[in-house]
């Protein structure tokens, strides 16, 4: 992971970021890129393992549900 310095998807600020899983492994998420989006370390302790819904962060779910379609579809990931 880089050391420069971007923006972060959930809070909006400048800061290095982190991999976080969209939708936790512990909830069925998968480790392919449409699952994996980089937030600042503050977000990703405070998100936390709960869910897109909970957290009020559809959009980027909707992103992940369009793109997990897509993988689907092309047979690089399989269902769990």
């Amino acid at each position: 992971m880089s050391h420069k310095k971007q923006i972060c998807r959930k809070c909006g600020m400048l800061a290095r970021l982190t991999k976080d899983h969209l939708i936790p492994t512990s909830k069925g998420g998968c480790d392919g890129k449409c699952n994996i989006w980089k937030i600042c370390a503050p977000c990703n302790a405070a998100k936390g393992d709960r869910l897109p819904n909970e957290l009020e962060i559809m959009l980027f779910f909707r992103e992940y549900e369009t793109c997990r379609t897509l993988e689907l579809e092309k047979g690089r990931v399989t269902e769990q």
